[in-house]
């Protein structure tokens, strides 16, 4: 079932590769949608499956099997239905703001997303290769100047460039690849709460920028986000002129897991060169419930690539993360409001390739 109700129901046929199926249900101007078809395909990949060899799908197990005597969470014949946007509580930008200023929770160990982390061993260690220097982020097409002073590990100084005032912050910073720095900090008292997670390049000066804030055009609790590219000025290194991090395809079609902790693995499909899906692996490692979302790729370096998702008409938390696929570790932030308050935390994970689908292909201009 689609999120617009409408049910499309299939048999496949793989070794002929075809199939027969009906839909049904109401379209966007609400009128009544019933037909059968038939279709034709190709077999494009396959993804590992993770689950244990006698699970055979006939059961839906979503949480802690029931106790002896206790009935079955999911009773035989019960369809699990993922509405997320019923649940995501609506708050206007007046009330996201209010609660902004009651709470803005960086790195706080107290705060919910912290909590499903911090226990997590898969978090690498912070990066000290930021500390002591001072360098300025510029951004293309007019966009920010900034100049930072880095105290320690956890405390920098930044401000606008000509700005006479500076600014402290808290940050996290993570060592991506050699010499490649992810971090990231709020923009404290800003109006909508903002946030910035930054990839620094040591090696050549390359810098690419997630400026995100709270609240798009359906929630104040839902956060937007831009990127931009630039360069760095700093002692030691000369940027390039022209040449600049850039978006990639090259990850479309390929699936991963990422264990988060001993308690949560998550399924990734980089499904399209603009948008990615993911589903939460259920105790006995079957899947359960997906989601999807539009998103950006960065390649950074052969083999590193920055990822930037916003769970829209979801809970509208964000998630920036850098994928070594060298060393297949995973380091980044999500950034988030709601009634609490608004909360940036870290994260990270270990990667394991499970297959691809060969799909970049269908997304190639076409003449029309």
């Amino acid at each position: 079932c689609e999120l617009s109700g409408i049910m499309t129901m299939y048999v496949a046929d793989l070794p002929t590769q075809t199939q027969a199926g009906m839909r049904l249900g109401f379209n966007e101007k609400d009128e009544l949608e019933y037909y059968l078809f038939r279709g034709t395909g190709e077999v494009v990949g396959h993804l590992a499956r993770l689950e244990p060899f006698d699970e055979h799908g006939e059961k839906i197990n979503l949480g802690p099997r029931p106790k002896p005597g206790e009935s079955a969470a999911n009773p035989k014949g019960q369809r699990t239905a993922y509405r997320p946007a019923r649940t995501f509580p609506h708050m206007s930008e007046e009330e996201m703001h209010q609660a902004a200023e009651k709470g803005t929770m960086a790195w706080n160990p107290d705060s919910p997303r912290a909590q499903l982390s911090i226990v997590s061993a898969n978090i690498p260690p912070l990066s000290n290769l930021l500390v002591g220097r001072e360098f300025t982020l510029r951004y293309d097409n007019d966009g920010p100047i900034w100049e930072y002073r880095v105290v320690d590990t956890k405390t920098l100084h930044w401000r606008n460039k000509d700005e006479p005032q500076w600014h402290q912050e808290t940050y996290r910073a993570f060592a991506a690849d050699e010499k490649l720095v992810f971090f990231a900090h709020m923009h404290s008292g800003s109006r909508p709460r903002a946030s910035v997670k930054i990839a620094l390049d040591l090696l050549n000066g390359l810098t690419t920028c997630i400026l995100s804030k709270m609240g798009t055009e359906y929630y104040g609790n839902e956060v937007s986000y831009r990127v931009i590219f630039g360069v760095a000025g700093m002692e030691g290194v000369e940027p390039p002129k022209y040449i600049r991090h850039k978006f990639t395809d090259e990850l479309v079609g390929h699936g991963y897991t990422r264990s988060w902790s001993d308690t949560m693995t998550s399924m990734h499909l980089y499904t399209t060169p603009h948008s990615a899906a993911w589903t939460i692996y259920t105790d006995d490692q079957t899947l359960g419930l997906q989601w999807s979302a539009p998103c950006i790729y960065v390649k950074l370096r052969t083999g590193v690539y920055l990822f930037n998702l916003v769970e829209e008409a979801c809970d509208g938390i964000e998630t920036s993360i850098v994928m070594n696929h060298k060393t297949m570790r995973v380091c980044g932030f999500e950034f988030q409001g709601g009634s609490g308050g608004v909360d940036l935390s870290v994260e990270g994970a270990i990667a394991r390739s499970i297959g691809s689908y060969d799909v970049k292909r269908f997304f190639e201009p076409k003449a029309k």
